[in-house]
Formats: structure tokens, C-alpha cells, sequence
């Protein structure tokens, strides 16, 4: 169906709170249960939704430019296709990326992104005087990661994007759930005593998502 010449997905699950997202894709989704009516809540969130639309809209336009570059640790590189290589790797003189397959790519930034979040994690968690279980990395589709409550950490694949201050506060948003489970004032007390400009970087994390989300090369990476 579509609402305002925009797609729209309806997944029907058992759900008791009706979820209304926008993607990256400008495609509208909202997961409800069997016989909800979407209409009126599409109604009532008209504003809310073009609002996002346009929003995904003018970032995917700020770096079309840039949607076949690896987009790695918040820069660009360029990529290079050398089947003679054994390895993949960064060049920072010439900003490439030198890769074999997709595969073996998929591997090296999974290996690479969990030696810098173990050394993040010793350190943040230390600073927090907090400790955590074991943490792995996965190709997480909504969300950057996640704590159980064994505090176990997880953390999405899509990090390997992010420039380091935004890795660390998703480490000091995640650590901070083992003291509070919930998205409490306490909870953001704790974020706040650890990454004073939270609110900054919720808002760069936002960008970025869709930046990832419109970018060719992660497309491909998160397949």
C-alpha cells in the first residue's frame, strides 16, 4: 500500500504497542497485529513522517556522492580490488581499501572493530568502574547494540563506521545499563557523567545510520 505516493510495509506480528518507523529507503513500516487499521495512525503521524522523509531524503543527497566509498571509522576510502592479496587493508596516504572478496572483507572489519572495542571496553569500563560479561559483534538490523541482562554486550557490525567518539558513547550508553536497565533519569545521569555531550552524539548517530543504510558498500558488507 501507500500513504502520500510513499511505500508503506504493514508487518503483522502480536504485538501490544503498535511501532511506526521510517527507513532509510523512505519506505514507511509499522508493525501491528492482525486487524489493526494503519490508516488513522498514518493519519495522526502525517507530519512526523514527511518530516523523516525529507530528513533521509536530504542526507542521502549530502553523500550520494559517496555511496560506492567504504565508508570506515567516520572517513571515506576508496576501494580497491586486488584478487594477488592475501589481506585486506586500510592505506591512510592514498585513503583505499584493499579487500579480495566481500567475504573476506566481512571478516577482516569484524576482527578489526572487536581488537578496538576490547581495548574501548578495558579502558571505558574501568573509567565506569563497571564490569561487563562477554561481548560479540553481529549484523544487528535496528539497533546499534544491545546488554543483557547477564551483561553480555552486543554490538553491531555497523561501529566500524562510526569515528571513535561515537564508538565510545555506545560503549558508555551500553555499560551504563548494567547499572540501569531501563532508560531512566538515572540512566541518563550515568551516560551524562561519562559523555557530557550525549545529546550531540544521539544526534550524529542518527545521520549516520542512514548514511550506512544508503551506503552501497555496506549494503553489500551486511548481506
Amino acid at each position: 500500500m501507500k500513504y502520500e505516493g510513499i511505500e508503506v510495509e504493514v508487518v503483522r506480528k502480536p504485538v501490544k504497542n503498535i511501532r511506526l518507523s521510517v527507513l532509510s529507503s523512505c519506505l514507511i513500516r509499522v508493525v501491528a497485529p492482525e486487524g489493526y487499521d494503519v490508516n488513522p495512525l498514518l493519519e495522526e503521524k502525517k507530519d512526523w513522517i514527511l518530516k523523516h522523509i525529507e530528513k533521509r531524503s536530504d542526507i542521502f543527497n549530502k553523500y550520494s556522492e559517496n555511496s560506492y566509498k567504504m565508508l570506515y571509522c567516520g572517513q571515506y576510502f576508496k576501494l580497491k580490488s586486488e584478487d594477488s592479496l592475501n589481506r585486506c587493508f586500510f592505506d591512510y596516504e592514498v585513503m583505499t581499501v584493499s579487500y579480495t572478496s566481500v567475504s573476506s572483507f566481512r571478516t577482516f572489519l569484524q576482527k578489526k572493530l572487536k581488537d578496538d572495542l576490547e581495548n574501548r571496553l578495558s579502558v571505558i569500563s574501568k573509567e565506569m568502574g563497571l564490569s561487563h560479561g562477554k561481548f560479540s559483534i553481529r549484523k544487528q538490523k535496528t539497533r546499534w547494540a544491545s546488554c543483557s541482562s547477564q551483561k553480555t554486550l552486543n554490538f553491531n557490525l555497523r561501529l566500524a563506521a562510526l569515528p571513535p567518539h561515537l564508538r565510545d558513547y555506545i560503549i558508555i550508553h551500553e555499560l551504563s545499563h548494567i547499572e540501569e536497565h531501563n532508560h531512566s533519569k538515572n540512566f541518563w545521569r550515568i551516560v551524562e557523567r561519562f559523555c557530557p555531550k550525549y545529546r550531540e552524539c544521539k544526534k550524529e548517530l542518527s545521520e549516520y545510520w542512514i548514511m550506512i543504510e544508503t551506503n552501497q558498500i555496506w549494503k553489500a558488507v551486511l548481506e
